[in-house]
């Protein structure tokens, strides 16, 4: 019985890790997740204030890590547990210009 909570707990984020998906365009971000119940964050290019990366030391040995991007308008838009986040920032601000 004690073991019930953690293990929906780690099914619940599994399901939201394999749900997810992250674009980005020449125009906007876009975070969409979910299965039965889907959500979708937009962010225009143009409104993004500042990008931060960060990684645990786990996340520097294999190579992952988040991506936080805050808008003018006090939206975030959190790029949790990617591949190389870095490149990822990089992307961002080529598209910007």
């Amino acid at each position: 019985m004690l073991l019930l909570i953690p293990t929906i707990k780690a099914i619940k984020k599994t399901v939201k890790y394999c749900t997810t998906e992250f674009v980005i365009t020449n125009k906007k971000l876009v975070e969409k997740y979910g299965w039965l119940n889907t959500h979708c964050d937009e962010m225009v290019l143009s409104s993004i204030e500042n990008i931060t990366v960060t990684q645990s030391l786990w996340g520097k040995i294999f190579k992952y890590g988040n991506v936080i991007i805050q808008g003018t308008n006090r939206n975030n838009i959190n790029y949790i547990g990617i591949r190389k986040p870095e490149t990822v920032r990089v992307l961002i601000n080529q598209s910007r210009g």
